[in-house]
């Protein structure tokens, strides 16, 4: 039993469950509780469903959006964490206090970083994550959130959380990998060590040392050690405390509010925010994408900047308008990188109540529209001219013409994104995402031609959003064009009489020099008057992505909240090694938590080394006026 006010120190040898003990403390969803479990007398499942902010579990690893500044991301952890009226004042004075207690004073207008994106160090990184939950959770559980601290710094943490459980009357649970009952019953807290390795060490057969033949002898298991404690004078003080707290009951004080701070449109407006934040600092990302998208339809454009507007350049100008869809569309892939990078920051915020999962989905959508709409003002200025200056084109035609592609991009994107919800990595994201998009761009008139489909494929050609973006497109490239076939007539005549003469093309009739646009499109099953139907078809099926997409962000689950684990690669072996069977390093992965000093047994007298070794020559150190290393060499397996 915790109190308000009080702090309680998990130890535990790595993988003995100190994470799953403050994960099941912190009242998280998805895991198998047997007891009972009550906050200020309320079960556990009522907690939940009723007072889940007034419970943070901060995970041992740090999720950040790495190209966001630390400045943004402790205001953006305030505003989603503070009520409204009067934030504003609050967040610019805060921000800077909580920096200034995790020493980041100097590191607030600098990229957090992480993976391939430079930024701060991992002691800051750790001290971001923690500063960014400390609001106002009255139950705060830390799973070793010291790692990656130096020793100062993990000094000033725990005094921090002391300072901040005494002031707000918290109850803070921590396991901090770095006790008389212990030692009346046997155990031998050695010269030099420290309380929490002795404490720790009683957990671990190898590394505790017992006293004389005392009761402490007899402990082999974890259940012996629990049914020694259940004999003990400590756990009849602990049952009778148990026994009042049940008597007084569930606290008065306690009012049922909601699990976030804010409203579901307020949140959306943060996260937009933030998501304008993540545009700006990715800004040359995106200058370099348009300039791309400039030269690329400059090369293109170039290409067909001689297609005539008769018979011959027919189906070539399909074949622009096949390429502007496509072109557009497979753009938007980069899009399942930051839906996957960003995901277990997603994850942990929204377990601490910041926000549901959902706002950023929509804010990510929004933030789409615009972002989209430069993109295809720079394709049509460089794309759209060069291709189109041999027809009479109208201002409606091209506005017509950008509208459709600009919807039928946002809804590729959003398919996209849907498949990023809901698959659990990068590469089965591009598998999925790939092969949707490709059936689809494949079946979408172009390639085969409406006509030719056999019907078991035809359903094919009817779901895909491609399909309604290139009929509407080439609906309006050729509702005003003639296609002029008099050079190209059959057969050959030399009466000047075309009565029994014909276009060599798709739709043309006898005695006719020229084919009308819309009916050589008609002779392939396309219709002019289906323009704004499809308008209204590529908006159901961009929506219909987007709920899809907002469901799965809500619902699915795939960051782990536990402990880190590090998996060391099993190196191949040698045909030569002459390792026995029963030795052989292949068949047991080392799997390893922090801090762990154990990493792996010694195979045979020689040692196996996985990645590339470490070698050093003449290696020498000075620490002010003293010479510490002096000429050191070392080679791996040699000394």
């Amino acid at each position: 039993m915790v109190r308000p006010g009080e702090m309680l120190l998990v130890l535990g040898k790595p993988g003995s469950g100190c994470s799953s003990f403050l994960r099941t403390t912190a009242n998280r969803p998805g895991l198998s509780l047997e007891g009972q479990l009550h906050f200020s007398g309320i079960s556990h499942e009522e907690f939940y469903r009723n007072y889940r902010r007034e419970t943070i579990y901060l995970p041992e690893e740090d999720n950040h959006i790495s190209s966001l500044t630390v400045r943004q991301t402790l205001e953006f952890a305030l505003r989603m964490s503070l009520h409204s009226r009067g934030r504003g004042e609050q967040i610019k004075s805060l921000a800077p206090t909580l920096a200034s207690m995790f020493g980041l004073e100097e590191a607030l207008d600098r990229a957090v970083g992480g993976g391939p994106i430079p930024g701060i160090s991992g002691g800051e990184r750790k001290r971001v994550s923690i500063a960014e939950i400390l609001a106002s959770a009255s139950l705060e559980c830390f799973d070793n959130s010291t790692k990656a601290l130096d020793s100062s710094t993990a000094l000033d943490f725990v005094n921090s959380l002391r300072t901040l459980t005494d002031a707000g009357q918290k109850t803070t649970l921590a396991t901090l990998y770095q006790a008389a009952y212990f030692e009346e019953i046997g155990f031998v807290c050695e010269p030099g060590q420290t309380t929490s390795e002795f404490l720790t060490s009683v957990t671990d057969p190898g590394q505790r040392r017992i006293r004389g033949n005392t009761v402490a002898a007899t402990v082999k298991t974890a259940n012996d050690l629990a049914q020694l404690f259940r004999q003990s004078a400590a756990f009849k003080i602990l049952k009778e405390e148990l026994d009042t707290y049940e008597h007084v009951g569930a606290s008065s004080n306690l009012v049922p509010r909601s699990t976030i701070n804010h409203s579901y449109p307020v949140q959306i407006l943060e996260c937009l925010r933030r998501e304008f934040q993540l545009v700006n600092g990715k800004r040359k990302i995106h200058y370099q994408k348009w300039i791309n998208t400039v030269v690329l339809c400059l090369i293109i454009g170039s290409e067909y900047f001689d297609v005539s507007a008769d018979a011959q350049g027919a189906f070539t100008r399909e074949g622009i308008i096949f390429y502007a869809i496509i072109a557009n569309a497979w753009m938007q892939y980069p899009e399942l990188f930051d839906a996957h990078t960003n995901r277990p920051v997603l994850e942990r915020q929204s377990s601490v109540n910041m926000y549901r999962k959902s706002a950023v989905a929509v804010a990510r959508i929004i933030i789409d529209i615009p972002l989209i709409a430069v993109q295809h003002a720079w394709f049509m200025l460089a794309f759209y001219f060069l291709t189109h200056h041999s027809v009479q084109y109208t201002a409606g035609d091209f506005f017509f013409f950008y509208l459709v592609l600009w919807l039928s991009t946002l809804t590729f994107a959003n398919l996209l994104r849907m498949f990023a919800y809901y698959v659990p990595n990068i590469e089965d994201c591009f598998r999925f995402g790939g092969i949707a998009s490709t059936t689809t761009v494949y079946f979408a008139g172009f390639l085969i031609p409406v006509a030719k489909m056999k019907p078991v494929w035809s359903w094919l050609h009817d779901i895909g959003p491609p399909r309604y973006t290139y009929e509407a497109l080439i609906a309006n490239d050729f509702r005003a064009v003639n296609l002029t076939c008099s050079k190209n007539l059959i057969p050959r005549s030399t009466t000047g009489s075309t009565a029994n003469q014909v276009c060599p093309i798709r739709g043309a009739k006898p005695g006719q020099e020229y084919v009308p646009g819309l009916q050589y499109i008609e002779s392939f099953g396309h219709k002019y008057s289906h323009r704004w139907r499809n308008v209204g078809l590529l908006f159901a099926f961009s929506l219909t992505y987007m709920l899809v997409g907002i469901i799965g962000s809500e619902t699915m689950q795939f960051a782990s909240q536990g402990a880190s684990t590090i998996v060391f690669a099993k190196e191949r072996k040698k045909k030569s090694s002459p390792i026995s069977r029963n030795n052989d390093v292949e068949r047991s992965a080392a799997i390893v938590t922090p801090n762990s000093e154990k990493l792996g047994a010694d195979v045979g007298s020689e040692h196996y080394l996985t990645g590339p070794s470490l070698t050093w020559n003449t290696l020498t150190l000075h620490i002010g006026d003293k010479k510490v290393l002096e000429d050191i060499s070392g080679v791996p397996n040699r000394t």
